[in-house]
C-alpha cells in the first residue's frame, strides 16, 4: 500500500496523490513495547531529512580524500544530512602557533580542493596528550574477557583472542585510538555524523 494511499485512509478514506515527505514511514504493526519503539525509531532515523544538521570530521590521517568526499556527498540534495554544517577537525604534532598555523592554512587548502568552506576548522594541539586513566580503565574492562595468559607453547590463538605481547605490540595505536576517543566525546557530543 503506498504511502498516499495510508494517509488518505487515516483522514477519513479522502485520496490524495500528493505526499508531504518521500522518507515518512508508516508503521505496519502497533508497536507496545518501549524497547520494540526505540529499535523502531533507530532503524528509521536516517529517512528523515533533519534540520540544522551538523557533520564533525576528524581527520586524523590522510586516506587519499575519501575522509572528506563522504561528508561532503552527504550534504548534498537527497540525503537526510542535506544541507549540513561540516565542521573539520585535524590533529598536529607542532606545539608552537607557528606550526600550528602552517598546518591551519594547509589543511583550508586542502578543503578548498573539496570546494568544503574552511571557517570552522579545528586543530587539535592535545592530541598528542595521553588519554586518561579513567579511558585507560574503560578500555581494559571492555577487552579483558578476550584477553588470554601467553603460552609459549602454543603459536595458535583463538580467533578474536589476544595476549600481552599483542597488547604491547599494539600499544601506541591503542592509546591513539583511546585519545581520539576522547577528543570525538569532547568535540562532538552532539553532532548528528562523525566521521
Amino acid at each position: 500500500m503506498s504511502m498516499a494511499v495510508n494517509k488518505d485512509l487515516e483522514s477519513g478514506g479522502r485520496r490524495s496523490t500528493s505526499s508531504s515527505n518521500r522518507f515518512q514511514v508508516i508503521d505496519k504493526h502497533s508497536i507496545s513495547e518501549p524497547d520494540q519503539k526505540i529499535i523502531m525509531q533507530q532503524m528509521y532515523r536516517f529517512r528523515k531529512r533533519i534540520a540544522n544538521a551538523r557533520i564533525d570530521v576528524f581527520w586524523l590521517r590522510e586516506a587519499g580524500g575519501l575522509t572528506m568526499l563522504v561528508p561532503y556527498l552527504l550534504t548534498h540534495a537527497g540525503s537526510f544530512l542535506e544541507g549540513a554544517h561540516i565542521r573539520v577537525f585535524t590533529k598536529t604534532d607542532g606545539k608552537d602557533n607557528k606550526k600550528i598555523n602552517e598546518e591551519q592554512k594547509t589543511m583550508a587548502g586542502i578543503l578548498r580542493k573539496f570546494h568544503i568552506d574552511s571557517s570552522d576548522l579545528h586543530i587539535l594541539p592535545e592530541f598528542a596528550k595521553p588519554p586518561c586513566k579513567q579511558t585507560y580503565d574503560d578500555f581494559k574492562d571492555k577487552v579483558e574477557k578476550y584477553r588470554i595468559e601467553t603460552n609459549r607453547n602454543s603459536t595458535t590463538k583463538a580467533e578474536g583472542t589476544f595476549d600481552n605481547d599483542d597488547l604491547f605490540n599494539l600499544r601506541e595505536k591503542t592509546r591513539s585510538f583511546l585519545r581520539a576517543s576522547e577528543l570525538i566525546r569532547e568535540h562532538s557530543s552532539d553532532a548528528d555524523l562523525i566521521v
